[in-house]
C-alpha cells in the first residue's frame, strides 16, 4: 500500500508541475512569436513608406494618438524620422520590451514553485533572503480575525514578492533555499544577466553601469558606459536561458518532493 501511495504522489506531482512548466514554456513561446510578427510587420511598413502626403516637399505620415484634453489627436511625423524611429524598434526597442516581459513570466514561476513549497512547508517561511533566518511577523488582528490559510497565503506573498528585490544572485540563493534543490549553476549564471539587462532597460539608459557590472559578474557582456545590445540574436539566447531554467528547476522539484504528501496535496490544486 505504501509502496503504491508513493507511486500515486510521484504521477501527481510529475504531473502537475509538467503542466505548469508547459504552461509558462507557452507563454514565453507566445512572446518569441509575437516578437518575430511585429519585427517582420515593421519592416515591411517601413519599405512602402512612400505612401504618406507630401506637404512643402515633405513626405509625412499622420497618425491618432490619445491627448490630454481631448479624445485623439492628430500627428504627423517626416519620413526620415519615422523611418528612424522603425529603425530603431525593429533593431532593439521590440526585443527590449519582450525581454522585460519575459523576465516577468519567469519570475512568476519561480515564484509559483516556492508558493507550492511554501504552502507544503509554511516552516520554511524563516528563511531569509540573505541566508539567515528571519521570522516573519503577524499582526495581532490579523491572527484574532482571519483564518490560517488567509495568514499563511498572505505571509507567502509577502516573502515570495519581497525577495524579487533582492540582488538576481541573493534571489536565485533564496529560491535554492526555499525549494531545497540546487539551481544549475549555467542556468543561474545566464538568468542573472538576463535580469540584470532587463535591470538597465527598465531603470537605465541602455549602457551598462556598475550595478550591471556588479550583477552579472563574470557574465557581464560590456564594460561600464557601454551600450548593451539587445537584438534578436541574444533576445533568442536570453529566451532559451530562461526555458531552460524553468525546465530544469521542474525536474528537481519533481524528484525532490515524489513521495512529499504535502507538496502532492498541494500540487492537486494545479491541476483543478
Amino acid at each position: 500500500m505504501v509502496e503504491k501511495s508513493g507511486k500515486s504522489n510521484a504521477a501527481t506531482v510529475n504531473h502537475a508541475l509538467n503542466r505548469h512548466k508547459v504552461s509558462y514554456n507557452r507563454r514565453l513561446n507566445e512572446i518569441h512569436i509575437e516578437t518575430q510578427v511585429t519585427t517582420t510587420a515593421l519592416k515591411r511598413y517601413a519599405e512602402g513608406m512612400n505612401a504618406g502626403v507630401a506637404e512643402r516637399g515633405k513626405v509625412f505620415h499622420h497618425f491618432e494618438v490619445p491627448s490630454g484634453n481631448k479624445p485623439t489627436a492628430r500627428i504627423r511625423r517626416a519620413s526620415p524620422d519615422l523611418k528612424a524611429l522603425l529603425t530603431a524598434v525593429i533593431d532593439q526597442g521590440a526585443y527590449k520590451k519582450s525581454l522585460v516581459l519575459a523576465v516577468s513570466i519567469t519570475e512568476d514561476y519561480l515564484i509559483d514553485l516556492m508558493k507550492l513549497v511554501l504552502r507544503a512547508h509554511p516552516d520554511r517561511l524563516g528563511r531569509g533572503v540573505k541566508r539567515g533566518d528571519s521570522k516573519p511577523t503577524i499582526a495581532l488582528e490579523d491572527f484574532i480575525e482571519r483564518s490560517r490559510d488567509e495568514i499563511l497565503e498572505e505571509l507567502i506573498r509577502s516573502r515570495v514578492g519581497g525577495a524579487l528585490y533582492a540582488k538576481p544572485a541573493e534571489y536565485l540563493a533564496y529560491v535554492a533555499s526555499i525549494l531545497e534543490v540546487e539551481v544549475p549553476a549555467e542556468s543561474a549564471a545566464g538568468f542573472i544577466e538576463v535580469k540584470a539587462t532587463r535591470d538597465i532597460v527598465v531603470h537605465g539608459d541602455g549602457r551598462a553601469n556598475e550595478r550591471y557590472i556588479e550583477k552579472a559578474g563574470q557574465r557581464a557582456r560590456v564594460a561600464a558606459g557601454e551600450p548593451l545590445l539587445i537584438d534578436g540574436v541574444y533576445f533568442d539566447s536570453a529566451i532559451g536561458t530562461m526555458k531552460s531554467l524553468i525546465y530544469q528547476l521542474a525536474e528537481k522539484v519533481a524528484a525532490k518532493y515524489a513521495d512529499d504528501d504535502a507538496v502532492t496535496q498541494c500540487a492537486k490544486a494545479i491541476l483543478r
